[in-house]
């Protein structure tokens, strides 16, 4: 096979839309040699890192760019948990050949020519939700400090959308369009239905839940790893031990958001605050670590950020102060 059939085979694995007969095929190349293994790791972690920011480009020019990175920054010098700068670069130039464009280019022939498909960025910032409709009819509502990337006009044989955070999708029913999520790590497959995916940066899990129908969740670089949910189950995505679980949930716990209702049981103060950040578009600061652990319980539907605040200092012996846009907490710890 050419290089650029390997780098087609590349790119739909991490896309999620790879043969059996693809991903053999695959698995031998990256085997041959070591520095194939190596190119094939790093287009995984640049891709899970910056998928969301790759911008319209050129093929040709994108490989000489990504060839030129390697050459300054071999892959043997760099540790997989760096966060220096010459690592960035390295991972945004091989994002940037193994972008959506690039996974549209390679799904037809080399000889052929289409059109690059124009994406659209829906950012939601902290203390905002935003309700959306989509082409097809689908219907998402995103949640604060969230990014939908969707395509101007869907594909004739798919429907693919990226989402980083957490959003509801009702997904208007098409049987000859899948209609796929991207987030991260996560990519989630449906028909038509209803369900909720929770893929913020910081989560140690990403969950998918579903409201009605069903859904296949697969792991973006490893499709085989799946599961298939259906009305009132829930997976969660360990991103450490990369592996699914899948469980029945909270349905008014997972989805209580969406209806503008913050719902906490017995939840530690920590995930509280950090809710409320996104929630009221606030910085939240602890003046005693020791009350992060403290649980709380309440339901707040449409209600203030004071009215929150004031409930938990009533119910819970935490005391806060309010200075513009920062909130600090403090107490005496819980019993």
């Amino acid at each position: 096979m050419t290089e650029n059939e390997y780098w087609a085979l590349i790119t739909r694995r991490l896309a999620g839309d790879i043969s059996s007969e693809e991903n053999d095929l695959l698995d031998s190349w990256i085997e041959a040699s070591e520095s194939n293994q190596a190119l094939y790791e790093e287009a995984c972690q640049a891709w899970k890192r910056d998928y969301f920011n790759q911008k319209d480009f050129d093929v040709a020019d994108g490989k000489k760019l990504l060839q030129q990175k390697l050459k300054v920054y071999p892959i043997h010098q760099v540790e997989k948990k760096s966060t220096a700068p010459f690592y960035l670069k390295i991972a945004a130039s091989v994002a940037l050949l193994l972008g959506v464009g690039l996974a549209v280019y390679f799904n037809q022939s080399a000889s052929e020519e289409k059109p690059a498909i124009v994406y659209i960025e829906k950012i939601i910032p902290a203390g905002a939700k935003q309700t959306l409709k989509l082409g097809d009819g689908t219907v998402v509502k995103i949640n604060s400090e969230s990014v939908l990337k969707v395509p101007k006009h869907f594909a004739a044989d798919e429907r693919v959308v990226y989402l980083e955070g957490e959003a509801f999708f009702d997904v208007a029913r098409d049987t000859a369009r899948p209609f796929r999520i991207i987030s991260g790590e996560v990519t989630t497959s449906v028909l038509g239905t209803s369900f909720n995916i929770a893929a913020y940066p910081e989560l140690s899990k990403l969950k998918v839940s579903v409201a009605s129908g069903k859904v296949q969740v697969n792991e973006t670089v490893q499709p085989d790893n799946k599961v298939v949910l259906i009305s009132d189950q829930e997976a969660s995505f360990d991103l450490e031990q990369q592996e699914f679980a899948v469980a029945a949930f909270d349905v008014a716990q997972a989805f209580a958001w969406k209806d503008s209702t913050l719902l906490f049981n017995d939840t530690p103060l920590e995930a509280v605050a950090k809710k409320l950040e996104r929630w009221y578009g606030v910085n939240i600061l602890f003046k005693n670590e020791d009350i992060k652990q403290c649980l709380l319980s309440g339901e707040f539907k449409n209600e203030s950020l004071d009215n929150v605040l004031e409930s938990l200092r009533y119910t819970s012996d935490i005391n806060y102060k309010i200075e513009d846009k920062n909130i600090t907490l403090s107490g005496k710890g819980c019993d």
